[in-house]
């Protein structure tokens, strides 16, 4: 398989969207009159515990080999796809500006979505995957739709069956721009849940400037991986810490995740070929690209 497809993210249209949106974002999160780096809310300047103990688990079915008893033994899970829709938790406003932004955070076919108490402008985004020897990972994506660039620092754990923890989550974004969506991979033990037990989450607006990128890739398959080759283009010269590549299938779930870190410095242009093992490679599909170029 090989194509090439340019992907606009966070340009243009999206941009007319946010800036369309902006009167019902300062309804929502007030007259925005924070000044930069200083707390969203005041409920974030400690420490706090965010918890999704109301949401339910998103898979609608797994491998009848599996009991919610037993941990996730390899072999039983190799080539499947969790069936499940999106939950929702956001309010009826964020939803309408979650689902308007043109990036490639809409290919996915998220398994949650919610805002933490007191953050309705920080959505975060959850969905599993399995490799080809059956570990499950999650994708954990936190998307601003705040009308400014936001810091965002959060440390927690995945949960099991009965809230064991069965994976760390470590996530830390600089400058996340207005419409702008940065993935986290992480790896789980056991069958997840569907939730998330956040230790500490602390969005700020940023000092830093988010600069406007778009991207060209093309992906080609071999017999050991999924190849694809991706050009970052930003607007004006720029730093790039993280380009993650998501596969999707042709219903949006997701098949794989896999990062590139460039080396430290700006440019406006950042080449990279991001190599996918797992199910990207056997399942037709998609692929989506996200970055955070700042300044």
């Amino acid at each position: 398989m090989k194509k090439k497809l340019a992907v606009l993210l966070a340009v243009g249209m999206s941009t007319v969207l946010l800036s369309g949106c902006a009167s019902l974002i300062r309804a929502m999160y007030g007259s925005n009159t924070n000044t930069q780096n200083q707390p969203i809310t005041t409920t974030t300047t400690t420490t706090t515990t965010t918890t999704s103990e109301s949401f339910e688990p998103w898979m609608t079915s797994e491998p009848e080999s599996e009991s919610e008893s037993e941990p996730s033994t390899g072999s039983t899970l190799v080539g499947v796809t969790p069936e499940y829709t999106t939950a929702t938790y956001l309010s009826t406003e964020a939803e309408n500006i979650i689902k308007s932004l043109n990036t490639d955070y809409s290919k996915i076919n998220w398994g949650v979505r919610y805002s933490p108490d007191g953050m309705d402008g920080l959505v975060i985004s959850v969905s599993p995957y399995f490799d080809e020897a059956g570990s499950c990972y999650l994708v954990v994506a936190f998307t601003n739709i705040y009308d400014k660039p936001i810091d965002v620092s959060a440390s927690g754990y995945a949960k099991g069956n009965g809230g064991t923890n069965i994976g760390s989550v470590y996530m830390n974004v600089k400058a996340l721009g207005p419409g702008n969506t940065y993935i986290g991979k992480v790896f789980c033990s056991d069958m997840p849940n569907g939730e998330i037990h956040w230790d500490y989450i602390k969005p700020e607006f940023s000092e830093k400037e988010y600069v406007y990128w778009e991207a060209d890739y093309t992906g080609s398959t071999g017999s050991m991986s999924m190849d694809v080759e991706v050009n970052v283009m930003c607007k004006e010269a720029a730093e790039v810490n993280q380009i993650s590549v998501v596969t999707v299938d042709t219903k949006g779930n997701v098949t794989d995740c896999n990062s590139f870190f460039p080396p430290s410095g700006s440019s406006t242009n950042y080449n990279a070929i991001i190599s996918l093992y797992g199910m990207a490679k056997t399942t037709p599909g998609d692929a989506c690209i996200f970055a955070n170029p700042v300044k």
